[in-house]
């Protein structure tokens, strides 16, 4: 390893995820995966049920054929598929 790499690892910045940036990161990076997220995993990680956190979200995303629920996954559609960054970004908390 050279120097200015192991200079590098020692000056990395660490952050801690609130809960909230948690959910995030679990709806978003989950809903990129061919399955999509699962209700259970999210209430067994999070200790509240994913449609009491993210139920207006779901239900109009659903609503517009943008996911597909399958108890207990909920997964992009198609059409959510190819706008997924905008699908992605109703998980995300007020900023």
């Amino acid at each position: 390893m050279r120097a200015d790499e192991a200079d590098w690892r020692l000056h990395q910045e660490i952050t801690e995820l609130s809960e909230k940036d948690k959910m995030e990161e679990f709806m978003i990076l989950g809903l990129r995966m061919i399955k999509g997220v699962s209700g259970s995993e999210f209430l067994a990680r999070f200790g509240q049920n994913m449609w009491n956190v993210y139920g207006k979200q779901l239900k109009n995303l659903q609503e517009n054929g943008l996911i597909v629920v399958e108890s207990p996954y909920v997964r992009l559609s198609d059409f959510g598929i190819d706008i997924s960054n905008y699908v992605l970004s109703e998980f995300l908390f007020d900023r």
